[in-house]
């Protein structure tokens, strides 16, 4: 897949969600989460970048979340394991929600819900255009053979 920036998150949202978390320091190389595992938080980015892979250890980078990403929605909202391994590329500054947290925050601030609603369908439409990308660069591949 190529390599893309993230999805940021509408600056009221982040700011809101940013009051509701806990901030660290993670040093370069660290998994935040794994793939297949259950989503307890969401992350935010507030300094650094984190990268999107497959696996920890696998060469293959999806994305890259950088400051304003906000990232385990999919999996919290989905009610399903996460699809990716977050790996910090190198010292990042983040901000943890927990799950029930985020959840409770959602269905009681419809400003909030409709800006991760936002920025979910952003994304969708990232990927789907970055899907249709890759379907014609095939194409052309294959024509050129």
């Amino acid at each position: 897949m190529k390599n893309s920036d993230s999805v940021i998150a509408p600056e009221r949202v982040f700011e809101r969600l940013r009051a509701l978390c806990t901030e660290r320091t993670v040093e370069g190389s660290t998994v935040l989460f794994g793939q297949g595992e259950t989503p307890k938080e969401v992350v935010l980015v507030l300094h650094g970048e984190i990268a999107l892979t497959p696996d920890a250890t696998e060469p293959t980078l999806c994305r890259i979340a950088s400051a304003g990403a906000v990232l385990g929605v999919p999996a919290i909202l989905g009610r399903k394991c996460h699809s990716l391994t977050a790996v910090s590329v190198s010292k990042c500054m983040i901000a943890v929600v927990p799950r029930e947290r985020f959840l409770a925050t959602l269905q009681t601030d419809p400003e909030m819900t409709l800006g991760i609603v936002r920025m979910l369908a952003e994304e969708i439409s990232e990927m789907q255009n970055l899907s249709v990308q890759f379907r014609l660069a095939h194409m052309t591949e294959l024509a050129i053979q």
